[in-house]
């Protein structure tokens, strides 16, 4: 009830109002953060009643947003004039701009000294190569004002802070983050106060900017600062345009220099636009009559008269101070801006709404490189900790310095505890993604994977790891070597059957040549040549047989042939048989593990599986298993609901597997390991265990731990990026960066650095040769073979030497002269003299003529 009796009586006001149609109307639009801008403006329009008699009527409407629209209306029936003091966030455009442009009224959005201020120091930082900073103003009603007029404007990220309220917030804010510049509003005795009270927080990365709140003279500050800053304000010749007095020695007093910039200018400007109102339309009569209802007319206004109130606005303006546009009033008179370092000053420029801040020519910044938070994860190998050094390192920390590089910029890590997840009841966010959103990083560089429910409160960077996803990883199976792996092809019955084949064959082909009468052997005088088998040569042709050389010349007789023509079949099977076995064999003993993909997985239940509890993969595998399900309550529905003449739908099962509602229950039940190194610790010490993970994550553990195995191929890929906040625009200046790395080639060095294995394979056995452990008994039997050779030929040497001594020696003994003795010439022996021997006759008492006749010896 009460609200629509003040309904009543602001319409009563309204109507009222109109009804005084020989006044000029000011519809003065404004929001809670003007309101002192509208009692300035009042004051003006009383201080031009003390200098004349008639003065345009002023009327205030509140527009915070679209829903006081009605008002505005209601209040525009007959005006002369609207100005608009309204500010809003992000949006350079309001409705009553928008809508009063086409009716051709005169309309004016108006900015205020404290607008220039501002844009000024935005200015000055953007040009000293600053990234973020705080924004510290003395009242709440400055920082809504500060927020209005800077944010959707600028290119650097604000933090906006009232002190001393905040004081602890801004304490807490300096110790996480290093701004690049501290803006802080007020007057010369609360900068010092300020710094006196937290001088502690100065940094030498920091630029720091005072604006002042009130008009000051161009001789130095008195604020006994030892570090570099700069000063933006308006000089007090300002104020002496500005002023309003009734008399012009008055004109530079004290009193009329008191207050603020922006509320002595209004007060200017209500009294400007007062004269020029009273010049263009000097009897009242000149007003629009505006209706927001249709039908209305889309041109009530005059072109005309708005070309020539402009005209007046400016005429009546000292020095141009007032400046009226095509839907604008703006302040233009210049805001210094210096620079002190230790006791000297410096001219930077002076800032202006239509032409920026210009330089002064020959001034050159603080040679300062801009200065960035960068928030990492300990995810590695995209983030670890180096063991002996104590410092980051991994592919994201060169990510950054390759960015920092390109970009010139400098940086601090800051560690973040996880990536970030929506904590209740307010859905805040926590982790890397709530250091985004709160301020205290600038960058994020992680292993980010871009979701659209963080893309609501972050901006994500061009991808610079195009696909990642999850994969499986099992301990490697071991697999029992021994020298003699070749042999186990065949059991040892076949062994011995071939071995008894072989002797077999070799006492048949002797039997068979020995008693055959067609064999060579027993028909010398049919063959010139022929290879006579004996009972070795006959072993050695069955053992030969087996080698691609052969066992050499076959025997003549049929039989024999026969014999041998079926052994070279059992052999030639035999040799096929081994062959294809043997590959079979270490083909399937490279493949012994027991899972091969993820649907093989879910289809098993010998070998148990998990995630980590709170990870990228438990997420996914809960999600994908609420998808089986809702598809299946609306195939449910859908059957059941079906008319029986819907042949389409008559089924005899549910079309789609259920497979992730089953993993994600056996995940479950197996219990989901707290952290990466327990994922993987218990894949070591568990043969039937597979464990789930980030498929990029995996592969470096795998490519460092040989006792791990990859499984089947990576799934539910998506890729990885950096962000920033939201509306930041290093957003395209990173892009621009990544582009430039990637022409460098510098993501395949990265690749190369951390995914490179120094096992003997991938784990997957397609690279894994065939060790010599595996084969070791085939050099062994070769070994064995050439000693035998050498100890046979050791064998040969000795006993041909042998024999040759012993046929020297009954050559020797076979033809040796034995001597008898002397005989006499009748035959008669006296003596006998034999070689080698002693004789022991007496010598013969006479000595006749001696004969030695040679004795032949059997």
């Amino acid at each position: 009830m009460g609200k629509r009796i003040l309904k009543v009586l602001r319409a009563i006001i309204l109507i009222f109002g109109c009804l005084q149609l020989s006044s000029t109307r000011i519809l003065l639009l404004h929001d809670d953060n003007a309101e002192t801008w509208v009692r300035s403006f009042e004051s003006g329009l009383a201080d031009y009643d003390d200098r004349n008699e008639k003065s345009p009527n002023l009327v205030q409407v509140l527009y915070r947003n679209e829903s006081d629209w009605e008002q505005v209306c209601q209040a525009a029936t007959n005006v002369t004039v609207i100005l608009d003091f309204t500010r809003k966030i992000m949006d350079p455009e309001t409705q009553p701009q928008k809508f009063f442009a086409t009716k051709q009224i005169p309309y004016f959005r108006v900015d205020v000294p404290f607008d220039a201020l501002l844009r000024g120091v935005d200015s000055l930082l953007h040009l000293a190569n600053g990234s973020n900073g705080f924004m510290i103003f003395h009242s709440d009603l400055d920082v809504n004002r500060g927020v209005n007029v800077v944010l959707g404007s600028t290119l650097i990220r604000y933090s906006f802070l009232t002190y001393p309220r905040q004081k602890e917030l801004i304490l807490e804010k300096f110790e996480f983050r290093v701004p690049t510049g501290v803006i802080i509003y007020g007057t010369e005795q609360q900068f010092k106060d300020f710094i006196q009270a937290n001088h502690h927080v100065v940094r030498n990365r920091t630029e720091w900017i005072f604006m002042y709140n009130q008009f000051m003279s161009s001789s130095p500050p008195k604020l006994n600062i030892s570090f570099p800053y700069f000063r933006a304000y308006f000089s007090s010749e300002t104020c002496c345009t500005l002023a309003n007095p009734t008399t012009d020695s008055q004109r530079c007093s004290a009193s009329s220099c008191d207050g603020n910039p922006s509320e002595i200018y209004i007060r200017k400007l209500a009294f400007v636009l007062a004269e020029a109102l009273n010049q263009v339309d000097p009897d009242g009569k000149k007003s629009f009559r505006v209706s927001c209802t249709p039908p209305n007319d889309p041109r009530v206004g005059d072109r005309g008269f708005n070309a020539v109130l402009m005209d007046a606005i400016n005429a009546k303006s000292s020095n141009k101070m007032v400046t009226a546009k095509q839907g604008k009033i703006s302040f233009e008179f210049p805001l210094k801006v210096e620079d002190y370092v230790n006791g000297s000053v410096r001219a930077v420029g002076e800032y202006k709404f239509e032409t920026g801040l210009q330089q002064t020519p020959g001034f050159v910044f603080r040679d300062r490189k801009r200065y960035f938070r960068i928030g990492i994860v300990n995810f590695p190998p995209w983030t670890m900790k180096d063991e002996k050094t104590g410092e980051w390192v991994g592919y994201c920390i060169d990510l950054a310095n390759g960015i920092a590089n390109k970009m010139n910029f400098e940086y601090d890590l800051v560690v973040s505890e996880g990536f970030g997840k929506r904590m209740p009841p307010n859905g805040r966010w926590n982790g890397l993604t709530g250091d985004l959103v709160h301020g205290k990083i600038d960058i994020a560089v992680a292993a980010y994977i871009m979701t659209s429910e963080r893309e609501e409160f972050i901006d994500f960077v061009s991808p610079y790891y195009e696909q990642s996803g999850l994969i499986i990883t099992m301990k490697r199976p071991v697999v029992k070597n021994s020298l003699f792996k070749f042999m186990t092809v065949l059991r040892t019955e076949v062994w011995l059957s071939i071995l008894g084949a072989t002797i077999a064959t070799g006492f048949m082909l002797w039997f068979l040549d020995k008693f055959s009468p067609y064999s060579a052997q027993n028909n010398p005088q049919k063959y010139k040549t022929f290879r006579k088998f004996t009972l070795k040569e006959s072993f050695w042709f069955a053992l030969t047989s087996f080698t691609p050389q052969g066992g050499g010349e076959p025997p003549k007789a049929f039989s024999g042939r026969t014999l041998v023509a079926a052994y070279w079949i059992f052999v030639v099977l035999m040799l096929a048989t081994f062959t294809a076995n043997l590959a079979a064999f270490l083909t399937v003993e490279r493949m012994q593990s027991p899972i091969r993909n993820l649907e093989h997985l879910a289809a098993q239940s010998s070998v148990k599986y998990s995630v980590v509890n709170v990870s990228t993969a438990m997420t996914f595998f809960k999600n994908m298993a609420n998808a089986e399900e809702i598809l299946y309550q609306m195939w449910r529905n859908l059957t059941l609901t079906a008319p029986s003449s819907a042949r389409e739908y008559v089924v005899w099962e549910y079309p789609i597997r259920e497979m992730y509602i089953h993993i994600h229950s056996v995940i479950q039940s197996a219990t989901p390991v707290l952290n990466m190194s327990e994922g993987f610790s218990r894949v070591l010490s568990d043969d039937y265990f597979a464990f789930i993970h980030d498929a990029a994550q995996t592969k470096y553990e795998v490519f460092r731990n040989c006792n791990l195995t990859l499984i089947g191929e990576p799934f539910a890929e998506a890729p990885y990026a950096l962000a920033v906040a939201q509306g930041n625009p290093l957003q395209d200046d990173i892009s621009m960066a990544i582009l430039q790395l990637q022409t460098e080639r510098f993501f395949e060095t990265l690749s190369a650095r951390y995914w490179t294995s120094t096992c003997p394979g991938l784990g997957d056995g397609e690279n894994d040769g065939i060790s010599l452990e595996s084969l070791g008994g085939v050099f062994i039997a070769t070994i064995i073979g050439l000693g035998i050779a050498f100890i046979s030929l050791a064998i040969e040497v000795f006993t041909t030497a042998r024999n040759r001594r012993k046929a020297k020696i009954a050559e020797e003994s076979m033809i040796r002269p034995k001597f008898i003795g002397p005989m006499d010439f009748y035959g008669t022996s006296k003596g006998v003299v034999t070689i080698g021997q002693k004789t022991s006759n007496k010598k013969p008492d006479v000595l006749k003529r001696t004969h030695f006749l040679p004795e032949v010896m059997n």
